[in-house]
């Protein structure tokens, strides 16, 4: 199976435009996509323009990198409440479809909500958080060797500890951590998701407890203090032991009660 090698992604009127070059990473999306029938992700269109392998997801919204780097917005402690909460609840939706995402970041996560006149998000009101970028999706009981062994699979700094260490790998898991870290990084207001100390695990588990250690307050990008409950909540997702992380629909559950 080969990987994405050549795709090429913009932004245009109001959907998500992905383009590939080569078939076999065109087909791996086409088919997660079919697969998902939409659980956890926003609507899709599905389009061949002229032979060309492309795939168009409308109403997308903005990705969250966007949302941030050039929008230059953030988000109030109760709104990124409701930010942690929709991010897994799509993921959920995406896992309880038996499929695993493999490369959750800020630029695969967009936001749906109404625009203001200076093209702001308007996040007063209801808004959507969907997972987006489904090259590397595979279902849980099909997941390429290279997958459980390969260090080089997905990005870098969204990768999970098991993952970096060459360790097998357990899909829903390794999703679970890298929402957790995505959900971090934007508490911190951070350029990168979590560093994560590559092939040292015991470093790895220091930086978590670090970040998330229920004897210290978090302070959000805001200065709101982060409560305690949800700061307990990152920290089990952060666990470097997959087999001790909640699934994701637990997170979205125990997001959804946390801070109140």
């Amino acid at each position: 199976m080969s990987k994405i090698t050549d795709t090429r992604t913009s932004h245009e009127d109001g959907a998500f435009i992905k383009r590939f070059g080569d078939k076999p990473s065109y087909m791996a999306e086409l088919n997660a996509l079919r697969g998902l029938r939409g659980s956890g992700i926003a609507p899709e269109i599905l389009a061949h323009d002229n032979g060309t392998r492309t795939i168009r997801i409308a109403d997308a919204g903005v990705t969250l990198r966007s949302f941030r780097a050039e929008l230059q917005q953030s988000f109030s402690m109760s709104q990124l409440r409701r930010f942690a909460s929709g991010l897994f609840d799509s993921l959920a939706r995406l896992h309880s479809a038996d499929f695993c995402h493999y490369d959750v970041k800020d630029d695969n996560i967009c936001i749906q909500a109404h625009a203001r006149d200076d093209g702001s998000l308007d996040l007063e009101r209801d808004f959507k958080v969907k997972l987006i970028d489904f090259g590397l999706s595979f279902k849980v009981d099909k997941i390429p060797d290279h997958y459980f062994n390969n260090k080089t699979l997905g990005t870098p700094v969204c990768r999970s500890p098991e993952h970096i260490n060459g360790l097998p790998l357990h899909g829903k898991a390794a999703d679970v951590f890298c929402a957790a870290a995505t959900v971090l990084q934007v508490i911190e207001d951070m350029p990168e998701a979590f560093p994560l100390m590559f092939g040292n695990p015991e470093r790895q588990i220091m930086a978590v407890r670090e970040r998330v250690d229920l004897n210290r307050p978090l302070l959000s990008a805001s200065g709101e203090t982060v409560p305690k409950d949800v700061q307990a909540v990152l920290f089990s997702m952060l666990h470097p032991d997959p087999i001790e992380r909640p699934s994701s629909k637990t997170c979205y559950h125990l997001l959804g009660l946390a801070g109140t």
